[in-house]
């Protein structure tokens, strides 16, 4: 199965990641010395720690007399502070802790080990790189009867839509039929972690909803309406990265599902920055909030950092849930298994590709890599108004086609179980159709919108591929050089190259012949084609004895010569000497190769 497949690729991956900053081998510090130096790698900043407790270990009370206990012994409340706490998809925490308060809990038997809580940061890579601030919808369309089985939309307004529907090229169409992401139990649900969305924008039709927020939950608190607002509902003056990330996958002109809903959890400031807590808060909430829903949900998590053992038990934890997790692969041109949570077995990892079907230079690539997806020069939905589009480019762009995708699938093939849903994304991808892929990456493209309503596709029943080529006939019955004759050659008779009583395998045509004297068990000829008393007396065979013969002879009564007549015998000897040991070293090689 593919996740247990990506699981044996990443898992070289993490054993270094390991040996290197000599944590434990389940991927968090069990001691204070592991747990400072696992800090010190973020690469942003951290912002305490992720404390994993044992299963057995209820959160609630934990974190409840854990906070008894610093207010009776006057701990400080700045340098040790529970910032959240999760039960979904982690037992754990994340606080402010000083070095004591740290050296306490890695020897509480509840707690099974701490984790960093790097900072995140949207990468530079990703802005605009030009915006409209009053699009106007009517330069694109869609089919009337959006409900139909050739339900498509002329001239989409990003070329993306235009090529995840076909095998190759672009014909200035996106068909995807009643693959729009409604399906019997109601429309998918996709959860985008991000930025917030601007719910209001023509292009959700009302299908953007509110939902979370990390650091504005209830609306009172001091972040709210600066940088974080409630339920994620955000609007001009915030960044429109996870606008335009909802927009590519639900939008009703730049989205693969086009009746799918939107969700918004804003786990990134409108500056786009964040944390591992934040993330992990986001998925927790939404991981809740889909349990017990009818309807099938998604995760679109656009974003990303360095590897977070966290970030990656929560993946699994979620798809173990019901819930579906795709992952930008990430703008660094590494190794997608460098980050999470890309890294995690269970997500499907996405990489960009450019108009031209070549992979994207910015793109991570790798073993973790599942997908390929239109990233490159992505026009869709931006927050600045309700009618704004820009353009960008990434992995973050891509990943929301995948999302997409999967709320389409899920609509149409409610049997399916997360691993079945990520193993049909993986098989009905187009197959070699992304250039330029880095060593040891899956060279596979989305292939999604009408495609997903056939189910000899969505069961992965695709012809077998062509057979090989048939190998060449056999040889006609020539006896190739330097293979010995069965008949007695017409002069002195040689010592056979073959021991008596050994019978050699028959072995295939050689490329090139190999040096005089050095065969290796030839295979019997078959006979003549003549047969006994056939005029042909001389074969090939008898001419090489022959010659070889006189040359043996020449070379030998030169040498008698020599020794007799010249003067000095001794560098004559040398000679000899020196080309015959050429000889057996030219020998040895050959035999070797």
């Amino acid at each position: 199965m593919r996740p247990v497949m990506k699981l044996n690729r990443v898992l070289p991956h993490l054993l270094i990641l390991a040996l290197i900053t000599r944590v434990s081998a389940v991927g968090y510090a069990t001691t204070l010395a592991e747990a400072k130096e696992m800090l010190s790698n973020c690469s942003n900043g951290a912002d305490g720690y992720i404390v994993e407790l044992n299963d057995n270990s209820p959160i609630s009370t934990f974190t409840s007399t854990l906070q008894t206990t610093w207010s009776v012994l006057g701990v400080s409340p700045v340098d040790n502070l529970i910032l959240f706490t999760y039960s979904k998809v982690f037992n754990g925490f994340a606080a402010r802790l000083d070095d004591t308060e740290l050296a306490k809990l890695l020897n509480d038997p509840s707690v099974a080990g701490v984790s960093p809580n790097c900072l995140l940061q949207l990468p530079a890579n990703e802005a605009p790189s030009s915006q409209d601030p009053s699009w106007n919808a009517s330069s694109t369309s869609s089919s009337t009867s959006s409900t139909s089985s050739n339900a498509q939309q002329s001239r989409p307004p990003t070329w993306g839509l235009d090529r995840i529907d076909a095998r190759a090229g672009l014909d200035d169409t996106y068909t995807y039929g009643e693959a729009d992401g409604s399906g019997s139990s109601g429309a998918v649900r996709v959860y985008v972690l991000d930025t917030g969305i601007r719910t209001s924008h023509i292009d959700f039709e009302g299908r953007a909803l509110g939902g979370f927020s990390s650091r504005c939950q209830t609306g009172s608190e001091s972040e709210c309406g600066n940088q974080w607002f409630f339920q994620g509902v955000v609007g001009n003056g915030c960044s429109g990265h996870g606008t335009h990330v909802a927009s590519s996958a639900v939008g009703r002109y730049f989205g693969v599902a086009k009746k799918a809903l939107a969700v918004a959890v804003q786990v990134l400031a409108c500056d786009g920055t964040g944390s591992v807590s934040t993330v992990l808060s986001g998925m927790d909430w939404a991981v809740n909030d889909a349990d017990g829903r009818a309807a099938p949900s998604v995760l679109s998590m656009s974003l990303g950092g360095g590897y977070s053992y966290a970030l990656n038990v929560a993946t699994s934890s979620a798809h173990s849930s019901g819930v579906n997790v795709v992952a930008a692969a990430g703008n660094d041109g590494a190794d997608a298994c460098n980050s999470s949570p890309a890294s995690a077995p269970k997500a499907i990892t996405v990489g960009s590709s450019e108009i031209d079907d070549q992979a994207s230079s910015f793109s991570n690539s790798g073993p973790c890599l599942d997908v390929y997806a239109p990233g490159g020069q992505i026009r869709a939905a931006w927050s600045s108004s309700d009618n704004a589009v820009a353009t960008l480019s990434g992995t973050s762009m891509a990943a929301p086609h995948v999302s997409g995708a999967v709320a389409q699938l899920r609509a149409l093939r409610g049997d399916l179980t997360t691993d079945g849903v990520n193993q049909v994304i993986s098989c009905m991808a187009t197959v070699g159709a992304i250039q330029n892929v880095p060593p040891q990456t899956a060279n596979r493209l989305l292939w999604a919108g009408l495609p997903m309503t056939q189910p000899s596709n969505t069961n992965c029943n695709f012809p077998p591929p062509p057979s090989p080529p048939a190998p060449p006939p056999p040889p006609p019955a020539v006896l190739p050089p330097k293979s010995p004759s069965p008949r007695p050659p017409p002069t002195p008779p040689s010592p056979p190259r073959t021991p008596p009583g050994v019978t050699a395998s028959p072995s295939p045509p050689i490329a090139s012949p190999p040096p005089p004297l050095v065969t290796v068990n030839p295979s019997p000829p078959p006979p003549p084609p003549n047969g006994p008393g056939s005029d042909n007396l001389f074969s090939t065979e008898a001419i090489i004895v022959i010659v070889c013969a006189v040359v043996v002879a020449f070379v030998c009564g030169a040498a008698i010569f020599a020794h007799r007549t010249m003067a000095r015998p001794t560098v004559v000897k040398e000679t000899e000497k020196g080309h015959a040991k050429g000889q057996v070293v030219s020998a040895t090689t050959i035999s070797m190769s």
